[in-house]
Protein backbone atom coordinates (compact mmCIF):
# COMPACT_ATOMS: atom_id res chain seq x y z
CA UNK A 1 0.00 0.00 0.00
CA UNK A 2 2.32 2.60 0.83
CA UNK A 3 4.43 1.92 -1.89
CA UNK A 4 1.41 2.43 -4.39
CA UNK A 5 1.41 5.44 -2.22
CA UNK A 6 4.19 7.06 -2.72
CA UNK A 7 4.10 5.73 -6.71
CA UNK A 8 0.81 8.24 -7.17
CA UNK A 9 2.65 10.75 -4.96
CA UNK A 10 5.33 10.98 -7.57
CA UNK A 11 3.20 11.08 -10.85
CA UNK A 12 1.32 13.44 -10.02
CA UNK A 13 4.55 15.51 -8.52
CA UNK A 14 6.25 14.80 -12.00
CA UNK A 15 2.94 15.76 -13.54
CA UNK A 16 2.87 18.98 -10.96
CA UNK A 17 6.52 19.93 -12.09
CA UNK A 18 6.17 19.40 -15.87
CA UNK A 19 2.68 22.05 -15.96
CA UNK A 20 5.02 24.72 -14.25
CA UNK A 21 7.46 24.02 -17.05
CA UNK A 22 4.51 23.63 -19.48
CA UNK A 23 5.97 20.66 -21.33
CA UNK A 24 3.23 18.55 -20.66
CA UNK A 25 0.29 20.07 -21.90
CA UNK A 26 0.83 18.34 -25.89
CA UNK A 27 1.28 15.18 -23.83
CA UNK A 28 -1.73 15.33 -21.86
CA UNK A 29 -4.26 15.97 -25.04
CA UNK A 30 -2.60 13.35 -27.37
CA UNK A 31 -3.09 10.77 -24.04
CA UNK A 32 -6.68 12.31 -23.99
CA UNK A 33 -6.31 13.41 -20.44
CA UNK A 34 -8.66 16.95 -21.55
CA UNK A 35 -9.32 17.66 -17.95
CA UNK A 36 -5.23 18.19 -17.20
CA UNK A 37 -4.47 19.75 -20.65
CA UNK A 38 -7.28 22.23 -20.65
CA UNK A 39 -5.65 23.38 -17.37
CA UNK A 40 -2.29 23.54 -18.72
CA UNK A 41 -3.39 24.72 -21.61
CA UNK A 42 -5.77 27.64 -19.95
CA UNK A 43 -2.14 28.31 -18.09
CA UNK A 44 -0.31 28.58 -21.00
CA UNK A 45 -2.85 30.92 -23.04
CA UNK A 46 -3.30 33.64 -20.42
CA UNK A 47 0.37 33.62 -20.07
CA UNK A 48 0.49 34.18 -24.37
CA UNK A 49 -2.79 35.11 -25.54
CA UNK A 50 -1.68 35.09 -29.19
CA UNK A 51 0.46 32.04 -28.83
CA UNK A 52 0.52 28.49 -29.80
CA UNK A 53 -1.78 27.23 -26.83
CA UNK A 54 -4.95 29.33 -27.84
CA UNK A 55 -5.20 26.59 -30.91
CA UNK A 56 -4.61 23.97 -28.28
CA UNK A 57 -7.21 24.98 -25.88
CA UNK A 58 -9.84 25.36 -28.52
CA UNK A 59 -9.40 21.65 -29.78
CA UNK A 60 -9.23 20.32 -26.24
CA UNK A 61 -12.09 22.27 -25.19
CA UNK A 62 -13.97 20.69 -28.97
CA UNK A 63 -12.56 17.23 -27.73
CA UNK A 64 -14.53 17.62 -24.48
CA UNK A 65 -18.02 18.38 -26.12
CA UNK A 66 -17.38 21.64 -24.58
CA UNK A 67 -18.99 23.90 -27.23
CA UNK A 68 -19.75 26.71 -24.90
CA UNK A 69 -16.12 27.35 -23.35
CA UNK A 70 -15.09 26.91 -27.13
CA UNK A 71 -17.47 29.40 -28.14
CA UNK A 72 -16.38 32.03 -25.73
CA UNK A 73 -12.76 31.69 -26.14
CA UNK A 74 -13.04 32.05 -29.88
CA UNK A 75 -15.32 35.12 -29.25
CA UNK A 76 -12.56 36.58 -26.84
CA UNK A 77 -9.68 35.70 -29.06
CA UNK A 78 -11.56 37.83 -31.74
CA UNK A 79 -12.79 40.67 -30.08
CA UNK A 80 -9.29 41.26 -28.59
CA UNK A 81 -7.06 40.31 -31.61
CA UNK A 82 -8.99 40.03 -34.54
CA UNK A 83 -8.22 43.21 -36.19
CA UNK A 84 -5.02 42.62 -36.91
CA UNK A 85 -5.27 38.55 -37.05
CA UNK A 86 -8.65 37.90 -38.70
CA UNK A 87 -8.47 34.41 -38.44
CA UNK A 88 -9.73 34.47 -34.99
CA UNK A 89 -13.42 35.60 -36.31
CA UNK A 90 -13.19 32.82 -38.74
CA UNK A 91 -13.38 30.53 -35.54
CA UNK A 92 -15.74 32.54 -34.13
CA UNK A 93 -17.89 32.56 -37.41
CA UNK A 94 -17.60 28.87 -37.84
CA UNK A 95 -17.79 27.62 -34.65
CA UNK A 96 -21.52 30.33 -33.96
CA UNK A 97 -22.67 28.81 -37.50
CA UNK A 98 -22.00 24.99 -37.17
CA UNK A 99 -23.47 25.59 -33.20
CA UNK A 100 -26.69 27.73 -34.67
CA UNK A 101 -25.74 30.37 -32.25
CA UNK A 102 -25.81 33.79 -32.46
CA UNK A 103 -21.92 35.05 -33.69
CA UNK A 104 -20.34 37.68 -36.37
CA UNK A 105 -21.53 37.79 -39.90
CA UNK A 106 -19.02 36.60 -42.76
CA UNK A 107 -18.93 40.38 -43.61
CA UNK A 108 -16.96 40.92 -40.59
CA UNK A 109 -13.80 38.54 -42.29
CA UNK A 110 -14.24 40.25 -45.63
CA UNK A 111 -14.33 43.74 -44.31
CA UNK A 112 -11.13 42.90 -42.01
CA UNK A 113 -9.54 41.26 -45.28
CA UNK A 114 -9.91 44.74 -46.99
CA UNK A 115 -8.24 46.92 -44.18
CA UNK A 116 -5.35 44.06 -44.48
CA UNK A 117 -4.66 42.47 -47.31
CA UNK A 118 -1.36 40.97 -46.13
CA UNK A 119 -3.47 38.62 -43.27
CA UNK A 120 -5.20 36.99 -45.93
CA UNK A 121 -2.91 33.90 -46.11
CA UNK A 122 -3.49 32.47 -42.69
CA UNK A 123 -7.43 33.79 -43.01
CA UNK A 124 -7.96 31.29 -46.14
CA UNK A 125 -5.66 28.44 -44.07
CA UNK A 126 -8.51 29.01 -41.40
CA UNK A 127 -11.17 28.91 -43.92
CA UNK A 128 -9.55 25.81 -45.58
CA UNK A 129 -9.10 23.67 -42.27
CA UNK A 130 -12.45 24.40 -41.95
CA UNK A 131 -13.41 23.08 -45.42
CA UNK A 132 -14.59 26.24 -46.58
CA UNK A 133 -12.69 26.12 -49.86
CA UNK A 134 -14.77 28.40 -52.31
CA UNK A 135 -15.20 31.24 -49.64
CA UNK A 136 -10.95 31.01 -49.51
CA UNK A 137 -11.13 31.37 -53.56
CA UNK A 138 -13.48 34.47 -52.84
CA UNK A 139 -10.88 36.01 -49.86
CA UNK A 140 -7.10 35.68 -51.85
CA UNK A 141 -9.41 37.24 -55.11
CA UNK A 142 -10.68 40.33 -52.48
CA UNK A 143 -6.92 40.44 -51.40
CA UNK A 144 -5.90 40.68 -54.84
CA UNK A 145 -8.01 42.98 -55.64
CA UNK A 146 -7.29 45.11 -53.07
CA UNK A 147 -3.38 44.45 -53.64
CA UNK A 148 -2.34 43.11 -56.54
CA UNK A 149 1.44 42.88 -55.50
CA UNK A 150 0.28 40.43 -52.60
CA UNK A 151 0.88 37.32 -55.35
CA UNK A 152 -1.49 34.49 -53.75
CA UNK A 153 -2.55 32.87 -57.40
CA UNK A 154 -0.37 30.37 -56.51
CA UNK A 155 -2.39 29.35 -52.75
CA UNK A 156 -5.35 30.09 -54.96
CA UNK A 157 -4.69 27.60 -57.50
CA UNK A 158 -3.93 24.99 -54.89
CA UNK A 159 -7.78 25.75 -53.91
CA UNK A 160 -9.02 25.35 -57.32
CA UNK A 161 -7.82 22.44 -57.52
CA UNK A 162 -9.89 21.08 -54.37
CA UNK A 163 -13.12 22.05 -56.51
CA UNK A 164 -11.90 20.80 -59.76
CA UNK A 165 -12.18 23.93 -61.38
CA UNK A 166 -9.39 22.97 -63.19
CA UNK A 167 -9.43 25.99 -66.25
CA UNK A 168 -9.18 28.49 -62.90
CA UNK A 169 -6.63 26.57 -61.43
CA UNK A 170 -4.16 26.56 -64.47
CA UNK A 171 -5.28 30.24 -65.08
CA UNK A 172 -3.78 31.06 -61.97
CA UNK A 173 -0.62 28.98 -62.37
CA UNK A 174 0.02 31.54 -64.91
CA UNK A 175 -0.72 34.64 -62.95
CA UNK A 176 1.69 33.24 -59.85
CA UNK A 177 4.30 33.09 -62.96
CA UNK A 178 3.93 36.20 -64.52
CA UNK A 179 4.43 37.74 -60.26
CA UNK A 180 6.93 35.37 -59.69
CA UNK A 181 9.22 33.43 -61.90
CA UNK A 182 10.57 31.14 -59.03
CA UNK A 183 7.44 29.03 -59.18
CA UNK A 184 8.31 27.26 -62.27
CA UNK A 185 9.70 24.61 -61.34
CA UNK A 186 6.91 23.90 -58.63
CA UNK A 187 3.95 24.08 -60.92
CA UNK A 188 5.75 22.28 -63.96
CA UNK A 189 6.22 19.34 -61.03
CA UNK A 190 2.57 19.38 -59.92
CA UNK A 191 1.35 19.71 -63.48
CA UNK A 192 3.10 16.74 -64.39
CA UNK A 193 1.78 14.45 -61.06
CA UNK A 194 -2.03 15.68 -62.64
CA UNK A 195 -1.14 14.38 -66.36
CA UNK A 196 0.20 10.97 -64.50
CA UNK A 197 -3.18 10.19 -63.51
CA UNK A 198 -4.88 11.78 -65.98
CA UNK A 199 -7.02 8.65 -67.37
CA UNK A 200 -9.80 11.03 -68.81
CA UNK A 201 -7.50 13.47 -70.43
CA UNK A 202 -9.36 16.66 -68.52
CA UNK A 203 -5.76 18.39 -67.45
CA UNK A 204 -3.85 17.62 -70.74
CA UNK A 205 -6.58 19.31 -72.02
CA UNK A 206 -7.21 22.08 -69.91
CA UNK A 207 -3.72 23.28 -69.25
CA UNK A 208 -3.14 23.01 -73.14
CA UNK A 209 -5.80 25.50 -73.98
CA UNK A 210 -5.13 27.81 -71.37
CA UNK A 211 -1.58 27.72 -72.19
CA UNK A 212 -2.44 28.38 -75.98
CA UNK A 213 -5.12 30.77 -75.33
CA UNK A 214 -2.08 32.82 -73.09
CA UNK A 215 0.25 32.43 -76.11
CA UNK A 216 -2.15 33.68 -78.32
CA UNK A 217 -2.85 36.84 -76.53
CA UNK A 218 1.59 37.47 -76.46
CA UNK A 219 4.53 35.62 -76.45
CA UNK A 220 6.05 34.69 -73.22
CA UNK A 221 8.81 32.60 -72.96
CA UNK A 222 7.78 31.25 -69.90
CA UNK A 223 4.25 30.43 -70.68
CA UNK A 224 6.09 29.12 -73.94
CA UNK A 225 8.58 26.45 -71.99
CA UNK A 226 5.76 25.34 -69.70
CA UNK A 227 3.50 24.22 -72.89
CA UNK A 228 6.77 22.49 -74.10
CA UNK A 229 7.32 20.81 -71.18
CA UNK A 230 3.41 19.46 -70.92
CA UNK A 231 4.12 18.42 -74.93
CA UNK A 232 6.82 16.78 -73.93
CA UNK A 233 5.65 15.10 -70.67
CA UNK A 234 2.83 13.44 -73.11
CA UNK A 235 5.91 12.02 -75.08
CA UNK A 236 4.06 14.61 -78.16
CA UNK A 237 6.84 15.29 -79.47
CA UNK A 238 5.57 15.93 -83.29
CA UNK A 239 3.67 18.49 -81.98
CA UNK A 240 6.96 20.25 -79.81
CA UNK A 241 8.59 20.42 -83.02
CA UNK A 242 5.85 21.60 -85.13
CA UNK A 243 4.72 24.48 -82.52
CA UNK A 244 8.73 25.23 -82.26
CA UNK A 245 9.19 25.98 -86.12
CA UNK A 246 6.28 28.03 -86.75
CA UNK A 247 7.36 30.09 -83.25
CA UNK A 248 11.10 30.27 -84.88
CA UNK A 249 8.99 31.70 -88.47
CA UNK A 250 7.45 34.81 -85.93
CA UNK A 251 10.23 35.37 -83.92
CA UNK A 252 14.57 34.06 -83.38
CA UNK A 253 15.23 30.57 -83.63
CA UNK A 254 14.07 28.27 -81.16
CA UNK A 255 17.50 26.55 -81.48
CA UNK A 256 17.96 25.51 -77.47
CA UNK A 257 14.64 23.85 -77.17
CA UNK A 258 14.61 21.87 -80.90
CA UNK A 259 18.31 20.59 -79.94
CA UNK A 260 16.90 19.50 -76.79
CA UNK A 261 13.68 17.37 -78.32
CA UNK A 262 16.06 16.41 -80.64
CA UNK A 263 18.29 14.84 -78.19
CA UNK A 264 15.73 13.03 -76.67
CA UNK A 265 14.03 12.22 -79.48
CA UNK A 266 16.89 10.18 -80.31
CA UNK A 267 17.42 8.77 -76.80
CA UNK A 268 14.01 7.01 -77.18
CA UNK A 269 14.65 6.28 -80.57
CA UNK A 270 12.17 8.13 -82.36
CA UNK A 271 14.58 8.66 -84.96
CA UNK A 272 12.35 10.59 -87.58
CA UNK A 273 11.40 13.19 -85.59
CA UNK A 274 14.83 14.37 -84.38
CA UNK A 275 15.70 13.90 -87.87
CA UNK A 276 13.46 16.34 -88.68
CA UNK A 277 14.25 18.83 -85.88
CA UNK A 278 18.15 18.84 -86.73
CA UNK A 279 17.46 19.18 -90.55
CA UNK A 280 14.99 22.59 -89.53
CA UNK A 281 17.74 23.57 -87.46
CA UNK A 282 20.99 22.65 -90.10
CA UNK A 283 18.70 24.67 -92.61
CA UNK A 284 18.08 27.94 -90.59
CA UNK A 285 21.06 28.07 -88.14
CA UNK A 286 24.07 30.12 -89.65
CA UNK A 287 25.57 31.12 -86.74
CA UNK A 288 28.77 29.39 -85.99
CA UNK A 289 28.03 29.37 -82.38
CA UNK A 290 25.27 26.92 -82.67
CA UNK A 291 26.91 24.34 -84.96
CA UNK A 292 28.80 22.62 -82.14
CA UNK A 293 25.54 21.75 -80.55
CA UNK A 294 23.86 20.55 -83.84
CA UNK A 295 27.18 18.33 -84.45
CA UNK A 296 26.79 16.69 -81.39
CA UNK A 297 23.22 15.49 -81.91
CA UNK A 298 23.96 14.65 -85.47
CA UNK A 299 26.60 12.42 -84.47
CA UNK A 300 24.24 10.64 -81.64
CA UNK A 301 21.40 10.24 -84.35
CA UNK A 302 23.84 8.57 -86.82
CA UNK A 303 25.22 6.81 -83.60
CA UNK A 304 21.68 5.52 -82.77
CA UNK A 305 20.82 4.32 -86.53
CA UNK A 306 24.07 2.40 -86.78
CA UNK A 307 23.40 1.14 -82.89
CA UNK A 308 19.61 0.04 -84.36
CA UNK A 309 21.39 -1.50 -87.40
CA UNK A 310 19.53 0.78 -89.47
CA UNK A 311 22.33 1.16 -91.74
CA UNK A 312 19.55 2.31 -94.60
CA UNK A 313 18.85 5.02 -92.77
CA UNK A 314 22.70 6.09 -91.43
CA UNK A 315 23.70 6.27 -95.01
CA UNK A 316 21.02 9.03 -96.10
CA UNK A 317 22.00 10.99 -93.39
CA UNK A 318 25.43 10.54 -94.29
CA UNK A 319 25.02 12.04 -97.82
CA UNK A 320 22.41 14.23 -96.66
CA UNK A 321 24.76 16.28 -94.69
CA UNK A 322 28.57 15.71 -96.16
CA UNK A 323 29.15 19.38 -94.38
CA UNK A 324 32.36 19.07 -94.33
CA UNK A 325 34.99 21.11 -91.74
CA UNK A 326 34.29 24.83 -93.54
CA UNK A 327 31.42 24.98 -90.99
CA UNK A 328 33.10 23.56 -88.03
CA UNK A 329 31.58 20.70 -88.05
CA UNK A 330 34.51 18.72 -87.01
CA UNK A 331 33.14 15.68 -84.97
CA UNK A 332 30.64 14.79 -87.38
CA UNK A 333 32.76 14.78 -89.89
CA UNK A 334 35.27 12.28 -88.86
CA UNK A 335 32.33 9.89 -87.32
CA UNK A 336 30.78 10.18 -90.88
CA UNK A 337 33.76 9.32 -92.65
CA UNK A 338 34.83 6.17 -89.99
CA UNK A 339 31.16 4.83 -90.33
CA UNK A 340 31.95 5.06 -94.21
CA UNK A 341 35.08 3.08 -93.98
CA UNK A 342 33.41 0.29 -91.58
CA UNK A 343 31.10 -0.33 -94.71
CA UNK A 344 33.80 -0.81 -97.72
CA UNK A 345 35.14 -4.30 -98.02
CA UNK A 346 38.57 -4.66 -96.84
CA UNK A 347 41.08 -3.32 -99.09
CA UNK A 348 44.72 -1.85 -99.43
CA UNK A 349 42.82 1.34 -101.31
CA UNK A 350 40.11 1.02 -98.95
CA UNK A 351 42.58 1.77 -96.02
CA UNK A 352 45.11 4.17 -97.90
CA UNK A 353 41.61 6.44 -99.24
CA UNK A 354 40.38 6.40 -95.75
CA UNK A 355 44.12 7.67 -94.31
CA UNK A 356 44.10 10.36 -96.96
CA UNK A 357 40.72 11.86 -95.94
CA UNK A 358 41.71 11.58 -92.06
CA UNK A 359 45.04 13.41 -93.22
CA UNK A 360 43.28 16.55 -94.72
CA UNK A 361 41.15 16.79 -91.57
CA UNK A 362 44.22 16.18 -89.50
CA UNK A 363 46.33 18.58 -91.23
CA UNK A 364 43.45 21.37 -90.84
CA UNK A 365 43.92 21.12 -86.78
CA UNK A 366 48.21 21.05 -86.34
CA UNK A 367 47.59 20.73 -82.18
CA UNK A 368 44.92 19.92 -79.81
CA UNK A 369 42.25 17.36 -79.19
CA UNK A 370 40.97 17.64 -82.93
CA UNK A 371 44.15 16.33 -84.30
CA UNK A 372 44.28 13.87 -81.48
CA UNK A 373 41.14 12.10 -82.22
CA UNK A 374 42.23 12.24 -85.98
CA UNK A 375 44.97 9.78 -84.89
CA UNK A 376 42.64 8.15 -82.56
CA UNK A 377 40.71 7.02 -85.82
CA UNK A 378 43.61 6.03 -87.61
CA UNK A 379 44.88 3.76 -85.15
CA UNK A 380 41.38 1.70 -84.89
CA UNK A 381 41.60 1.33 -88.72
CA UNK A 382 45.36 0.34 -89.22
CA UNK A 383 44.36 -2.27 -86.41
CA UNK A 384 41.36 -3.90 -88.49
CA UNK A 385 43.82 -4.12 -90.80
CA UNK A 386 46.35 -6.02 -88.62
CA UNK A 387 48.89 -3.16 -88.70
CA UNK A 388 49.52 -3.47 -84.81
CA UNK A 389 52.93 -1.78 -84.98
CA UNK A 390 51.74 1.18 -86.48
CA UNK A 391 48.53 1.59 -84.70
CA UNK A 392 50.32 1.51 -81.63
CA UNK A 393 52.02 4.48 -82.97
CA UNK A 394 48.88 6.30 -83.68
CA UNK A 395 47.47 5.57 -80.07
CA UNK A 396 50.44 6.73 -78.52
CA UNK A 397 50.21 9.92 -80.70
CA UNK A 398 46.33 10.46 -79.62
CA UNK A 399 46.96 9.70 -75.91
CA UNK A 400 49.82 12.33 -75.92
CA UNK A 401 47.77 14.80 -77.70
CA UNK A 402 44.26 13.87 -75.89
CA UNK A 403 46.20 13.77 -72.09
CA UNK A 404 43.97 13.27 -69.30
CA UNK A 405 40.85 13.11 -71.15
CA UNK A 406 38.13 10.78 -71.53
CA UNK A 407 38.98 10.48 -75.28
CA UNK A 408 42.90 10.14 -73.65
CA UNK A 409 41.28 7.00 -71.76
CA UNK A 410 40.15 6.12 -74.61
CA UNK A 411 43.37 5.87 -76.40
CA UNK A 412 44.66 4.43 -73.74
CA UNK A 413 42.26 1.41 -73.40
CA UNK A 414 42.55 0.95 -77.67
CA UNK A 415 46.20 0.79 -76.99
CA UNK A 416 45.81 -1.74 -74.34
CA UNK A 417 43.55 -3.67 -76.24
CA UNK A 418 45.86 -3.54 -79.56
CA UNK A 419 48.72 -5.15 -77.32
CA UNK A 420 46.15 -8.01 -76.24
CA UNK A 421 45.81 -8.82 -80.18
CA UNK A 422 49.38 -8.95 -80.79
CA UNK A 423 49.92 -11.18 -77.98
CA UNK A 424 51.44 -9.09 -75.50
CA UNK A 425 49.16 -10.23 -72.52
CA UNK A 426 50.44 -8.98 -69.37
CA UNK A 427 51.56 -5.56 -70.71
CA UNK A 428 47.93 -5.16 -71.98
CA UNK A 429 46.46 -6.13 -68.88
CA UNK A 430 48.88 -3.51 -66.70
CA UNK A 431 47.51 -1.33 -69.03
CA UNK A 432 43.84 -2.08 -68.39
CA UNK A 433 44.73 -2.36 -64.44
CA UNK A 434 45.38 1.55 -64.47
CA UNK A 435 42.23 2.17 -66.13
CA UNK A 436 40.15 1.13 -64.09
CA UNK A 437 40.45 4.55 -62.34
CA UNK A 438 39.04 6.14 -65.45
CA UNK A 439 36.86 9.06 -64.76
CA UNK A 440 34.47 7.55 -67.35
CA UNK A 441 32.03 5.05 -66.35
CA UNK A 442 32.05 3.46 -70.15
CA UNK A 443 35.98 3.23 -70.51
CA UNK A 444 36.58 2.06 -66.58
CA UNK A 445 33.40 -0.64 -67.14
CA UNK A 446 35.10 -2.05 -70.93
CA UNK A 447 38.75 -1.64 -69.16
CA UNK A 448 37.15 -4.07 -66.31
CA UNK A 449 35.65 -6.76 -68.56
CA UNK A 450 39.35 -7.43 -70.62
CA UNK A 451 41.01 -7.49 -67.40
CA UNK A 452 38.77 -9.40 -66.18
CA UNK A 453 38.61 -11.85 -69.51
CA UNK A 454 42.52 -11.71 -68.97
CA UNK A 455 42.72 -12.73 -65.12
CA UNK A 456 39.78 -15.34 -65.56
CA UNK A 457 41.74 -17.09 -68.53
CA UNK A 458 44.96 -17.13 -65.83
CA UNK A 459 43.35 -18.53 -62.88
CA UNK A 460 43.80 -22.61 -63.98
CA UNK A 461 45.09 -21.82 -67.66
CA UNK A 462 48.20 -20.88 -67.06
CA UNK A 463 49.17 -21.18 -70.49
CA UNK A 464 46.17 -19.31 -71.53
CA UNK A 465 45.42 -21.77 -74.57
CA UNK A 466 41.31 -20.29 -73.86
CA UNK A 467 42.33 -16.54 -74.58
CA UNK A 468 44.66 -17.97 -77.46
CA UNK A 469 40.90 -19.40 -78.62
CA UNK A 470 39.49 -16.35 -78.42
CA UNK A 471 42.03 -13.78 -79.71
CA UNK A 472 41.32 -14.54 -83.24
CA UNK A 473 37.36 -14.13 -82.43
CA UNK A 474 38.17 -10.66 -80.02
CA UNK A 475 40.17 -9.13 -83.40
CA UNK A 476 37.56 -10.33 -85.95
CA UNK A 477 35.63 -7.90 -83.69
CA UNK A 478 37.46 -5.24 -83.39
CA UNK A 479 37.99 -5.36 -87.41
CA UNK A 480 34.04 -4.63 -87.45
CA UNK A 481 34.34 -8.25 -89.09
CA UNK A 482 31.14 -8.82 -86.96
CA UNK A 483 29.70 -12.60 -89.17
CA UNK A 484 32.99 -14.05 -88.78
CA UNK A 485 33.45 -13.15 -85.49
CA UNK A 486 29.96 -15.13 -84.48
CA UNK A 487 31.23 -17.57 -86.38
CA UNK A 488 34.67 -17.84 -84.55
CA UNK A 489 32.67 -17.36 -81.06
CA UNK A 490 30.27 -20.05 -81.72
CA UNK A 491 32.61 -22.88 -82.60
CA UNK A 492 34.21 -22.39 -78.92
CA UNK A 493 31.00 -23.00 -77.29
CA UNK A 494 31.20 -26.59 -76.74
CA UNK A 495 35.06 -26.30 -76.56
CA UNK A 496 35.11 -23.36 -73.34
CA UNK A 497 31.47 -24.65 -71.94
CA UNK A 498 33.92 -25.49 -68.24
CA UNK A 499 36.38 -22.72 -68.61
CA UNK A 500 36.07 -19.65 -66.60
CA UNK A 501 35.86 -17.61 -69.79
CA UNK A 502 32.51 -19.25 -70.68
CA UNK A 503 30.47 -16.15 -69.69
CA UNK A 504 32.42 -14.08 -71.09
CA UNK A 505 31.99 -16.32 -74.57
CA UNK A 506 27.94 -16.08 -73.98
CA UNK A 507 28.15 -12.10 -73.28
CA UNK A 508 30.49 -11.41 -76.22
CA UNK A 509 27.76 -13.62 -78.64
CA UNK A 510 24.59 -12.01 -76.93
CA UNK A 511 26.30 -8.72 -77.91
CA UNK A 512 27.06 -9.91 -81.37
CA UNK A 513 23.76 -11.02 -82.79
CA UNK A 514 22.81 -7.78 -81.18
CA UNK A 515 24.64 -6.00 -83.18
CA UNK A 516 23.63 -7.50 -85.99
CA UNK A 517 20.49 -6.77 -85.21
CA UNK A 518 19.31 -10.66 -84.49
CA UNK A 519 17.66 -9.47 -81.20
CA UNK A 520 15.75 -13.37 -80.83
CA UNK A 521 19.25 -15.14 -80.63
CA UNK A 522 20.61 -12.16 -78.41
CA UNK A 523 18.31 -12.86 -75.59
CA UNK A 524 18.51 -16.59 -75.85
CA UNK A 525 22.40 -15.95 -75.22
CA UNK A 526 21.79 -13.21 -72.24
CA UNK A 527 19.15 -15.39 -70.18
CA UNK A 528 21.89 -18.20 -70.69
CA UNK A 529 24.73 -15.64 -68.94
CA UNK A 530 21.88 -14.79 -66.48
CA UNK A 531 21.78 -18.66 -65.79
CA UNK A 532 26.01 -19.23 -65.31
CA UNK A 533 26.61 -15.95 -63.69
CA UNK A 534 24.23 -16.36 -60.81
CA UNK A 535 26.15 -14.31 -58.04
CA UNK A 536 28.83 -13.48 -60.50
CA UNK A 537 30.68 -10.82 -62.62
CA UNK A 538 27.98 -10.66 -65.73
CA UNK A 539 24.88 -11.40 -64.06
CA UNK A 540 24.00 -7.87 -64.22
CA UNK A 541 24.44 -7.71 -67.47
CA UNK A 542 22.60 -10.99 -68.28
CA UNK A 543 19.46 -9.47 -66.46
CA UNK A 544 19.70 -6.24 -68.51
CA UNK A 545 20.43 -6.70 -71.98
CA UNK A 546 17.69 -9.65 -72.19
CA UNK A 547 15.61 -7.33 -71.30
CA UNK A 548 17.00 -5.08 -73.51
CA UNK A 549 16.10 -7.19 -76.40
CA UNK A 550 12.88 -7.93 -75.55
CA UNK A 551 12.19 -4.18 -75.37
CA UNK A 552 13.71 -4.52 -79.11
CA UNK A 553 11.27 -7.17 -80.28
CA UNK A 554 7.86 -5.47 -78.57
CA UNK A 555 7.97 -7.93 -76.55
CA UNK A 556 4.97 -7.91 -73.89
CA UNK A 557 7.15 -9.30 -71.11
CA UNK A 558 9.69 -6.04 -71.74
CA UNK A 559 8.01 -3.96 -69.64
CA UNK A 560 8.06 -6.45 -66.32
CA UNK A 561 11.87 -7.61 -67.22
CA UNK A 562 13.22 -3.96 -67.19
CA UNK A 563 10.96 -3.51 -63.93
CA UNK A 564 12.94 -6.18 -62.76
CA UNK A 565 16.02 -5.01 -63.33
CA UNK A 566 15.50 -1.50 -62.33
CA UNK A 567 14.32 -2.56 -59.05
CA UNK A 568 17.45 -4.95 -58.84
CA UNK A 569 20.06 -2.51 -59.89
CA UNK A 570 18.45 0.82 -59.03
CA UNK A 571 21.96 2.42 -60.12
CA UNK A 572 23.10 0.14 -61.70
CA UNK A 573 25.31 0.12 -65.17
CA UNK A 574 22.11 0.61 -67.29
CA UNK A 575 19.69 2.24 -65.23
CA UNK A 576 19.08 5.60 -66.90
CA UNK A 577 18.92 3.46 -70.71
CA UNK A 578 17.10 1.20 -68.62
CA UNK A 579 14.42 3.79 -67.52
CA UNK A 580 14.19 5.52 -71.12
CA UNK A 581 13.06 1.91 -72.18
CA UNK A 582 10.99 1.54 -69.74
CA UNK A 583 8.85 4.57 -70.27
CA UNK A 584 8.33 3.75 -73.85
CA UNK A 585 6.47 0.46 -72.47
CA UNK A 586 4.73 2.20 -69.61
CA UNK A 587 1.46 4.67 -69.97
Amino acid sequence: MRSSKTLLFLLLSAVAFAQQKGVPCDSLLAISALEEAIHCLEDRHQENPTGPAYEKLLQAYLLNEDSVSATKLAKRQAKAHGQMRPQYYVDYWHLSKSLDRRGPDYVVIQNLTRSNPFSVRATVQQLERYGYIQEGIDLFLLAESERPQINVAYERALLHAQLGQYELQYLAYLQALQQNRGYLATIEAKIAQNLSFDESGIHSQTIKKVLLDALKRGANPLFEQLYLFVLRQEGNFAQAITYLKASSKQGPLAVEPLIEIAQECVELGEHPLAQDALEFLLSNAQELRYVGRLEYVLVQLAQSYVASNLNDEFQQLSSQYPMGSQRGVFQWELYRESQQFKGLSKSPESLSAYSENLALLRDMYPAGKQRGLVYLAEADAKRSYGQFDEALMDYARAEQLLGDSEEGDQARLEKALCALYRGDITWAKTQLEVLLKSTSKTIANDAMEYALLISANTVEDTLMEGLQLMKEALLLEAQWEYSQALERYESLLNILIAHELYDDLLLRLGRLHAQLGQYAQAREYFIQLEAVSKGGMWLEEGIYFAAKMSALLKSESAALELEDYLVEYPNGLYTEEARQFYRTFTP
